[in-house]
């Protein structure tokens, strides 16, 4: 009796039963989300705030973490982070949280055009219209230093920036225009000849300017020079000082550039303390770590090796430099050389991490490298030399996301049975025929089984490629960046092969019949119940929308894991939406269309969960297995260099297959028909790729509609 009363409480046959699952999913995401905001702000130790500031008539979203409890007496060393191409600040919370839960002020911010963050129609550099690169910017890094400036608790002469990828350009970049080529030495050397009529000798240029001025100047011209270089002192104190690039190249940054100092021609290097870091298997960045140009930039001989770790101290004058110390073993509390290098901001180090691309900002290790760097550099903690991976706390909280993302989805579940239910709702159910035996059934089973592993591998290898049947590029009606096109192919093959199979698989058992009935089946229920099974779909993304609403008004957490996230969106991105989800909306549907003919006809009599699970495992079975195969690969040794297929752009789909598979099947259960399933998810792949991807691969100006709606 106690069984038969237990399994009745969530009963899908009955609106009680719906609803009570609807409350404890809806439970779920609210307890799941209070967890992770308990590790966000390290037990309410931080504080965490959604910050937009306008520097330039365009939004520029981000979050702004820092100890709770700060007053304006209080000054913490202050990091700016940028995420990069395809990704918004929301994947790069891991470095923000860490850095915060050690005392820093961090903040964590949408580049122009991603995210929330409009796009100006000028940005740091003067782009506009015309001349606009999203290789050659800023994108709102610096416009993001000068607001840590105002705030009175920063420490004005401890500022940093850290970026990924797309992001290490931006905020290399912001680390070039605010920091530039001059020394202090040189400023004040073009002060003394170009304000105070002191003749500057080739001979003089490396020499002291207090020892030229205290030489040359009399007592009068002495007094300005001091009022002149304490100004320039106080600038050149409160530049960026540190930047930390991950995944990258450092274009901007890190190569030397002859510039003039008092009419004469000098080389020199940026004026900011640097770290590179590279995983290891970031084979698109990891040969920068050795190559000429890091050389060149750094005064290393051609023959001689880059030593990873080693902390450099640049010469220009010299167009030398000196192995002072080696990273997480000298501090610059015991260390004067290296004390001394990052107060010249000559400091240079380049690191590796045992990581892929897109896993550099999804790991611990990297993210107490960066923390490791920042402490010495900034002075939050010079005496620490090696922060414990074991540490960091992102990963719990990312789990706590995630577990509130599957309870979003999974709401699904009971929002379909009660509209189906309502009278208005219920014609959207149909009944299905009986399943006619086929022949060959065992082969026929086999061929779905091995023919869905190896080809939906093949998908995400040609998705991974770049390659696809219908290619598309960036334009004023698909503005997304190219991170968003990998996905779209790699669903375009799924849609093909599972055509394929499904096709392949009618031809061993001789079932045709049966896949035409069911492809007519979905069409005629008519246009309006198609347009109903619409309305459910939005039905639950609306709900699914209002829990993340709320979610992030109580807990500020987001669905999300590594690179699968919902976020808010605009009220213009909601339109961008539209437009990719007319976009997938066909090769959805014929996936939708394969997968649940062919779980009908081999597994479709067995109990619906377990028909759900082996859905998924096989759908996830070949891209998975592709994804294990490349790391075992890479990890291994096998194929130094390169690897087995890069899923730089895809890894997002390794986790939403799962998710997009279970929509499908579960939603097929519940009306036996594809199309809520296919309107369902198709919204949520776009919508995750809007909120994801970003506009900024091209300009897009604002419009009416968000200056209006917000």
């Amino acid at each position: 009796m106690e069984t038969t009363a237990k399994k009745k409480i969530f009963d899908l046959n009955t609106a009680l039963g719906c609803k009570r699952l609807l409350a404890v999913l809806v439970a779920v995401m609210l307890v799941c989300s209070l967890f992770a905001q308990l590790l966000t702000t390290d037990g309410g130790r931080i504080k965490v705030e959604n910050i937009s500031i306008d520097a330039r008539g365009a939004v520029l979203e981000g979050e702004l973490f820092y100890p709770v409890g700060t007053t304006d007496e209080d000054k913490y060393p202050a990091v700016v982070i940028v995420p990069g191409a395809g990704v918004i600040y929301a994947q790069m919370r891991s470095f923000a949280q860490e850095l915060a839960k050690r005392n820093y002020v961090v903040f964590n911010i949408n580049a122009y055009g991603s995210g929330a963050s409009e796009t100006p129609v000028y940005n740091e550099n003067d782009q506009g219209i015309l001349e606009y690169n999203i290789f050659g910017t800023p994108m709102g890094c610096l416009d993001a230093v000068d607001f840590v400036r105002t705030l009175q608790f920063v420490d004005q002469e401890n500022i940093g920036v850290m970026g990924h990828s797309q992001g290490s350009r931006r905020s290399g970049y912001a680390a070039l225009m605010d920091c530039g080529y001059y020394t202090l030495n040189d400023i004040l050397l073009t002060v003394l000849n170009e304000k105070l009529g002191v003749e500057i000798s080739a001979a003089d240029i490396e020499k002291n300017a207090d020892d030229i001025a205290a030489e040359r100047l009399d007592e009068s011209g002495l007094n300005a020079y001091n009022i002149l270089k304490e100004q320039e002192t106080q600038n050149y104190n409160t530049m960026i000082r540190s930047a930390c690039l991950v995944g990258s190249t450092a274009e901007y940054v890190n190569p030397t550039a002859v510039v003039t100092v008092a009419g004469h021609e000098v080389t020199r290097s940026c004026q900011v303390n640097l770290c590179i870091i590279n995983g290891t298997f970031d084979y698109g960045y990891v040969g920068f770590n050795t190559s000429e140009d890091l050389k060149n930039a750094w005064y290393i001989a051609p023959e001689d090796e880059v030593v990873q770790g080693a902390y450099y101290s640049l010469n220009d004058a010299a167009g030398a430099n000196e192995i002072i110390g080696t990273y997480r073993q000298d501090t610059a509390a015991d260390n004067q050389a290296l004390a001394d290098a990052i107060r010249n901001r000559t400091l240079r180090t380049v690191l590796l991490t045992n990581e892929t691309h897109s896993k550099e900002f999804f790991s611990n290790q990297t993210t107490a490298m960066v923390i490791d760097y920042f402490n010495q550099t900034l002075s939050a903690d010079p005496a620490r030399a090696v922060t414990d991976p074991g540490e960091m706390t992102f990963m719990w909280r990312e789990a706590f996301n995630f577990v509130a993302l599957l309870a979003m989805v999974a709401m699904l579940v009971p929002i379909v049975r009660l509209l189906a239910m309502t009278r208005k709702y219920q014609p959207c159910v149909s009944g299905r025929a009986t399943i006619p035996a086929a022949r060959n059934q065992k082969l026929g089973n086999i061929l779905v089984v091995v023919g869905t592993i190896l080809l939906n591998g093949a998908a995400i290898y040609f998705g991974n490629a770049q390659k696809a049947p219908f290619t598309f590029t960036a334009s004023g009606f698909f503005p997304l960046m190219i991170t968003c096109w990998a996905p779209i192919y790699f669903l375009e093959w799924l849609a093909i092969f599972g055509a394929v199979i499904a096709l392949a698989y009618t031809l061993v058992t001789s079932s045709f019949a049966s896949l035409k009935a069911f492809v007519k089946e979905m069409f005629t229920c008519g246009p309006k119940i198609i347009l109903k099974d619409l309305g459910i779909a939005a039905v639950f993304v609306a709900a699914a929308y209002l829990m993340m609403s709320l979610t992030r008004y109580l807990f500020y957490q987001d669905f999300r894991l590594w690179m699968v996230m919902f976020s808010p969106l605009t009220a213009d991105q909601w339109l961008i939406v539209a437009r990719y989800a007319l976009l997938i909306l066909p090769f959805m549907f014929v996936t939708n269309l394969a997968t649940n003919y062919l779980s009908d006809m081999t597994i479709g009599k067995k109990g619906t969960t377990l028909d759900v699970v082996i859905t998924v495992a096989l759908a996830v079975a070949g891209v998975w297995a592709l994804c294990g195969i490349t790391h075992i690969v890479d990890y291994s040794g096998m194929m130094p260099g390169k690897s087995v297929t890069s899923f730089l752009l895809t890894y997002g789909a390794v986790l939403f297959l799962p998710i997009l598979t279970f929509v499908s099947r579960k939603a097929y259960q519940l009306t036996k028909t594809v199309w809520v399933g296919t309107f369902v998810n198709t919204i949520l792949m776009a919508w995750m790729l809007v909120c994801m991807s970003g506009t900024n691969g091209s300009y897009v100006p604002q419009t009416w509609i968000t200056n209006f709606l917000g």
